[in-house]
């Protein structure tokens, strides 16, 4: 709903991927490894701004719903801390790709955005755009 507008039909819903793509979790070192077992990786994940603003511009100035997609065994009570003041609807909690795949067919998501190559290509679905793509194909809708 933008504006106030109440209608009967459904907007487009992005389902924005949280691990490795807006949320880069700390494991390429050994001492990072060993800090992720004694404490949680999300206490020491960082945040990929490009991403956060373009899901921000999304969720403040369209009427698109902004979904995150997150693997239901990363789904922590540190890393639900870490997401609360992001702009986003709703949470979509997955234990495979292939669920994605199953809510891009029954149209509960329109589009998957992933950059990386192959968790699109799992998720097997024209729906799936990189943030680059998703964002042209928005730029070309807004004119």
């Amino acid at each position: 709903m933008k504006h106030g507008e109440l209608s009967n039909t459904v907007g487009y819903s992005f389902g924005f991927r949280c691990e490795d793509f807006l949320i880069h979790f700390k494991e390429s070192t050994l001492l990072d490894k060993a800090f992720n077992a004694l404490f949680d990786k999300a206490r020491r994940a960082e945040v990929n701004e490009e991403v956060l603003s373009f899901m921000e511009y999304l969720y403040r100035n369209t009427e698109y719903t902004v979904d995150l997609v997150v693997d239901r065994e990363n789904y922590t009570p540190e890393l639900k801390k870490l997401l609360d003041d992001m702009p986003f609807n709703r949470v979509v909690l997955v234990d495979k790709l292939s669920q994605i795949t199953t809510r891009l067919m029954i149209g509960d998501l329109t589009y998957y955005v992933d950059d990386s190559d192959e968790r699109r290509s799992l998720v097997n679905s024209p729906h799936t755009r990189t943030l680059r793509e998703l964002a042209q194909e928005i730029k070309r809708k807004r004119e």
